[in-house]
Protein backbone atom coordinates (compact mmCIF):
# COMPACT_ATOMS: atom_id res chain seq x y z
CA UNK A 1 0.00 0.00 0.00
CA UNK A 2 1.87 3.05 1.25
CA UNK A 3 5.17 1.47 2.11
CA UNK A 4 7.09 4.72 1.80
CA UNK A 5 4.88 6.34 4.44
CA UNK A 6 5.21 3.40 6.79
CA UNK A 7 8.99 3.51 6.41
CA UNK A 8 8.87 7.17 7.36
CA UNK A 9 6.90 6.37 10.51
CA UNK A 10 9.21 3.56 11.50
CA UNK A 11 11.06 4.22 14.77
CA UNK A 12 14.63 5.28 14.40
CA UNK A 13 16.52 8.23 12.95
CA UNK A 14 14.37 10.48 10.80
CA UNK A 15 15.28 11.33 7.24
CA UNK A 16 17.38 14.44 6.70
CA UNK A 17 14.46 16.66 5.66
CA UNK A 18 12.55 15.93 8.84
CA UNK A 19 15.46 16.44 11.18
CA UNK A 20 16.17 20.05 10.20
CA UNK A 21 14.89 21.42 13.51
CA UNK A 22 13.17 19.71 16.42
CA UNK A 23 10.11 21.94 16.03
CA UNK A 24 9.79 21.25 12.30
CA UNK A 25 10.41 17.57 12.90
CA UNK A 26 7.63 17.46 15.49
CA UNK A 27 5.14 19.29 13.30
CA UNK A 28 5.86 17.24 10.20
CA UNK A 29 5.91 13.95 12.03
CA UNK A 30 2.56 14.78 13.64
CA UNK A 31 1.03 15.63 10.27
CA UNK A 32 2.50 12.54 8.67
CA UNK A 33 1.22 10.35 11.51
CA UNK A 34 -2.26 11.87 11.25
CA UNK A 35 -2.27 11.32 7.50
CA UNK A 36 -1.07 7.74 7.92
CA UNK A 37 -3.76 7.03 10.51
CA UNK A 38 -6.45 8.43 8.23
CA UNK A 39 -5.19 6.42 5.27
CA UNK A 40 -4.84 3.31 7.39
CA UNK A 41 -8.36 3.74 8.76
CA UNK A 42 -9.73 4.17 5.24
CA UNK A 43 -7.84 1.08 4.04
CA UNK A 44 -9.09 -0.95 6.99
CA UNK A 45 -12.68 0.15 6.38
CA UNK A 46 -12.39 -0.76 2.70
CA UNK A 47 -11.00 -4.20 3.62
CA UNK A 48 -13.77 -4.70 6.20
CA UNK A 49 -16.43 -3.85 3.62
CA UNK A 50 -14.89 -6.27 1.11
CA UNK A 51 -14.76 -9.01 3.76
CA UNK A 52 -18.36 -8.27 4.72
CA UNK A 53 -19.48 -8.61 1.10
CA UNK A 54 -17.62 -11.93 0.69
CA UNK A 55 -19.21 -13.28 3.87
CA UNK A 56 -22.68 -12.19 2.76
CA UNK A 57 -22.14 -13.91 -0.59
CA UNK A 58 -21.00 -17.11 1.12
CA UNK A 59 -24.04 -16.90 3.42
CA UNK A 60 -26.35 -16.65 0.39
CA UNK A 61 -24.54 -19.54 -1.33
CA UNK A 62 -24.92 -21.72 1.74
CA UNK A 63 -28.61 -20.83 1.90
CA UNK A 64 -29.06 -22.09 -1.66
CA UNK A 65 -27.02 -25.25 -0.95
CA UNK A 66 -29.04 -25.99 2.20
CA UNK A 67 -32.32 -25.54 0.33
CA UNK A 68 -31.12 -27.86 -2.45
CA UNK A 69 -30.00 -30.53 0.04
CA UNK A 70 -33.30 -30.37 1.91
CA UNK A 71 -35.27 -30.92 -1.29
CA UNK A 72 -33.25 -34.00 -2.26
CA UNK A 73 -34.67 -37.26 -0.92
CA UNK A 74 -32.10 -39.24 1.05
CA UNK A 75 -29.73 -36.30 1.36
CA UNK A 76 -26.70 -36.43 3.62
CA UNK A 77 -27.93 -35.14 6.99
CA UNK A 78 -24.40 -34.72 8.31
CA UNK A 79 -23.46 -32.47 5.39
CA UNK A 80 -26.69 -30.54 5.88
CA UNK A 81 -25.89 -30.00 9.56
CA UNK A 82 -22.38 -28.84 8.68
CA UNK A 83 -23.73 -26.34 6.16
CA UNK A 84 -26.22 -24.99 8.70
CA UNK A 85 -23.52 -24.64 11.35
CA UNK A 86 -21.22 -22.86 8.90
CA UNK A 87 -24.06 -20.54 7.90
CA UNK A 88 -24.70 -19.63 11.55
CA UNK A 89 -21.00 -18.96 12.14
CA UNK A 90 -20.90 -16.69 9.10
CA UNK A 91 -24.02 -14.87 10.29
CA UNK A 92 -22.40 -14.26 13.69
CA UNK A 93 -19.22 -13.01 12.06
CA UNK A 94 -21.20 -10.65 9.81
CA UNK A 95 -22.96 -9.25 12.87
CA UNK A 96 -19.66 -8.78 14.68
CA UNK A 97 -18.06 -6.95 11.76
CA UNK A 98 -21.13 -4.73 11.32
CA UNK A 99 -21.01 -3.85 15.03
CA UNK A 100 -17.32 -2.97 14.72
CA UNK A 101 -18.00 -0.70 11.75
CA UNK A 102 -20.98 1.08 13.35
CA UNK A 103 -20.68 0.85 17.14
CA UNK A 104 -23.64 1.76 19.33
CA UNK A 105 -23.21 5.13 20.97
CA UNK A 106 -24.88 5.35 24.33
CA UNK A 107 -25.69 8.96 25.15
Amino acid sequence: MLQWLRKLLRPGPWPVILSATPRLEGRLSLRIRCLAEQMTAADEEREQRALLERLRQEHRDLDVAIAALQEMPGSDQLQLARFKKRKLLIKDRIGYIEDQMCPDIIA
